[in-house]
């Protein structure tokens, strides 16, 4: 059994795939370009989809969504419906995907689990760069933050 770690958005999703003793498989990025939400998003499910078929996922961790960091915004919304197309879709193309294999961690809770402090005064854009650095120190990857995050949240949920 794989699993399959999101950082979950609709211009640029991360994720690494781990076999189910956590041994890291792959890592990459899927990427959309369009005006269209629906576009995007139908395009990250349909990439998600292909590394479900192509690597036997059976269990799904994302980023889960904080509305209220957002603002309860259009942004909140469309990654609310990225979550909701991701399951429906890995599920279309493996029923052993269902409401038990599929998790949602909060990056706050990922993020203590490495050591990264997180909490007041602290904001977004300055967590990215240690998490990045975090997957270099860690595994000698140099990649971008939305693949580094998910490559941190398969590292915290291991550690876990």
């Amino acid at each position: 059994m794989n699993f399959l770690f999101l950082d979950l958005s609709t211009k640029s999703t991360g994720y690494a795939i781990s076999d189910d003793k956590g041994k890291l498989i792959t890592y990459g990025l899927l990427t959309a370009s369009s005006s269209n939400n629906i576009s995007r998003i139908q395009k990250i499910q349909s990439g998600i989809i292909e590394l479900v078929k192509q690597y036997n996922i059976e269990k799904l961790i994302a980023e889960d969504v904080h509305p209220e960091a957002y603002g309860y915004s259009d942004t909140a919304r469309l990654l609310m419906w990225l979550q909701g197309s991701i399951v429906l879709g890995a599920h279309s193309v493996n029923d052993n995907i269902n409401s038990k294999s599929i998790e949602f961690m909060q990056a706050s809770e990922w993020r203590k689990n490495l050591g990264i402090k997180t909490g007041r005064g602290i904001k977004r854009e300055n967590l990215k760069p240690l998490d990045i650095k975090y997957v270099k120190d860690t595994y000698g990857i140099d990649a971008n933050d939305d693949v580094c995050d998910a490559i941190c949240l398969y590292t915290a949920y291991f550690k876990a």
